[in-house]
């Protein structure tokens, strides 16, 4: 069964768009066929056309990718394998200055990564931004790191924002206790170091203290 097809049976509104043909539409949702170069080969043939040739698709195979069941609407289980979200996230904000993303996805797209960084910062135990994830980066992508890094620095959760009570006048403590440098729960101090050393990028559109990850992930 092609790609079309097996969208057809969730929405038979889905149709293949003749303009952009590794892409398929119902009007309100877009799905398209991306593929890491490494993987053409093993791509079944179907009814859309894959977008091949992007060598960006090659950083979401790399890391430990999140494995979870879900449960379908009908009750049965559905796994569900994403990219490992450390790379995900350094490949939103590398799409954010794409010249060939367009326009209007850049925001979201450097919202997203911002966010997803600063989960994995302060919440994902399994993908921590140690010494070894550092090294790994290719220059495309490693001034993305050292950005995202400083302003999940300067933009924590509101939540991990708050500590224990020390007894003081304000009675809150500093909101970073990870380490003896005040640093997120899953960013080492060795780490840091490097990052510091890497070249910074730039971030196009304005930040702010994103609200929360729920909204702005979505749009």
């Amino acid at each position: 069964m092609g790609v079309l097809a097996a969208l057809k049976k969730f929405s038979p509104k889905y149709t293949k768009n003749l303009e952009r043909s590794f892409q398929a539409t119902n009007g309100s949702f877009e799905v398209e066929v991306l593929a890491a170069p490494s993987t053409l080969a093993s791509y079944p043939e179907g009814d859309l056309t894959m977008l091949a040739g992007m060598i960006e698709q090659e950083w979401l195979l790399l890391g430990t990718p999140v494995r979870r069941i879900a449960v379908a609407l009908d009750g049965t289980p559905a796994p569900i394998v994403a990219p490992d979200p450390r790379w995900m996230a350094l490949h939103k904000l590398w799409l954010s200055q794409k010249p060939q993303r367009k326009a209007e996805k850049k925001p979201k797209d450097q919202a997203q990564g911002l966010l997803l960084m600063r989960g994995v910062l302060w919440h994902l135990a399994e993908h921590p931004i140690d010494t070894g994830f550092v090294q790994s980066l290719p220059a495309e992508l490693q001034g993305f790191l050292h950005t995202a890094v400083d302003w999940v620095l300067d933009h924590p959760f509101a939540s991990d924002a708050q500590a224990p009570d020390t007894g003081s006048e304000e009675g809150i403590a500093d909101p970073f206790l990870a380490s003896t440098r005040g640093l997120p729960r899953f960013l080492d101090d060795a780490a840091l170091d490097l990052v510091q050393a890497l070249p910074k990028a730039r971030l196009d559109f304005p930040t702010g203290q994103y609200p929360d990850l729920k909204h702005h992930a979505g749009q």
